[in-house]
């Protein structure tokens, strides 16, 4: 009887372990529709980086800014041009012959700073942000000191 009452105890111990880790990961994580959302952010930050890069190698071989996105079309993947949510193109607007702005319509409001390669897209409020930009010359040398 008492190896009985032994196991039942680890029985219940366990479970109990179980359940709270349940529990516990569903309180920690993000409900799926927000898990989504952050997913479809995440891509348009790092969409809005790689458009920023073709912009600039396009800049550094022409000399001019893209007068549309479409114009990219050598440099990056055309599903890299449009919203992964909604398909729409992203905004694009040239400011003067040294700048301009990439758009996109984010879901949530993102504001934690943190190391990341995205330029400056990771800092963004929910709604549509836009991003002045100037090209960089990317095939210019790095000047050594």
């Amino acid at each position: 009887m008492r190896a009985l009452s032994k196991n039942l105890i680890v029985v219940v111990i366990v479970s109990v372990l179980v359940v709270a880790a349940l529990v516990a990961g569903v309180l920690v994580l993000d409900p799926p529709s927000e898990e989504r959302l952050r997913r479809l952010d995440e891509r348009r930050s790092s969409d809005l980086h790689d458009l920023s890069f073709a912009v600039d190698r396009y800049w550094s071989r022409e000399g001019v800014l893209p007068s549309s996105l479409t114009d990219l079309l050598d440099d990056i993947s055309s599903d890299r041009l449009h919203d992964p949510e909604f398909g729409n193109l992203y905004e694009y607007r040239i400011l003067d012959a040294g700048a301009y702005e990439l758009c996109a319509d984010f879901a949530r409001e993102n504001r934690q700073q943190h190391a990341s390669r995205l330029r400056g897209f990771w800092w963004h409020s929910a709604g549509v942000e836009c991003f002045r930009l100037e090209p960089q010359d990317i095939d210019r040398p790095i000047e050594r000191r």
